[in-house]
């Protein structure tokens, strides 16, 4: 009784290796798809540092213009962009930085509406470090990212053309090129009239086994 068909080991094989390289491809996309909006995301946040020190200029001159300047950064610090690294994957750091911003920018909202240029210029330098501190975490994160794509397919490739190739093609070998050989070479000698063949393996657990089953007479 064949209990483990040739056909059957190699149809799994392929199987696991088309598994693996969607598993991988998916992984790899899905992390690079998360990534489309991170160079807008990095290009927002370090334009807030020039709009931060003009705010700082229009203390000085038109309020109107001023306001303006307050609602449309404000209306940047709210991205859509930004509301999207609310996620559960997005890393701490990002979280911590945002929100740091957002904190501060409202005492910084207030000392622009009250007009307290004296205040703003002594703190504009501490919170454009802080827009700073945003930037390099959005950046770090992106490259983390880049990283889970390459750590991705890099074990994809490991695992399918080291361990599941690999393990398919000696088990090739081992039950299926191997006792054909020797079969051959059997057959050859039975064919030439010699029966001192080496004994052949009928324990083999493939379709291969029915086919010497019962040893050729010596």
């Amino acid at each position: 009784m064949v209990k483990r068909p040739v056909s059957t080991s190699l149809a799994r094989a392929f199987f696991y290796i088309a598994l693996l390289s969607f598993l991988t491809t998916g992984i790899a996309l899905l992390t690079l798809a998360s990534g489309l909006r991170d160079a807008e995301a990095i290009n927002i946040a370090g334009s807030m540092r020039m709009r931060s020190y003009r705010m700082g200029y229009g203390l000085q001159g038109d309020r109107a213009e001023l306001t303006q300047h307050r609602q449309f950064y404000a209306q940047t610090l709210d991205s859509l962009v930004f509301h999207l690294l609310a996620r559960w994957y997005v890393p701490h750091e990002v979280h911590e930085q945002y929100t740091a911003l957002l904190v501060n920018w409202a005492m910084m909202d207030e000392r622009l509406g009250a007009g307290d240029l004296e205040w703003y210029q002594q703190n504009i330098a501490r919170y454009v470090t802080q827009i700073d501190h945003f930037v390099l975490a959005l950046q770090h994160y992106s490259e983390r990212k880049m990283k889970i794509v390459v750590a991705t397919s890099m074990i994809g490739v490991v695992t399918i053309y080291y361990i599941v190739i690999f393990f398919t093609l000696r088990r090739i070998r081992r039950q299926v090129v191997v006792p054909l050989s020797k079969l051959m070479a059997a057959c050859a000698a039975v064919e030439k009239g010699y029966f001192t063949h080496a004994r052949l393996d009928t324990s083999l657990p493939n379709e291969l086994w029915g086919c010497w089953r019962k040893p050729l007479p010596a």
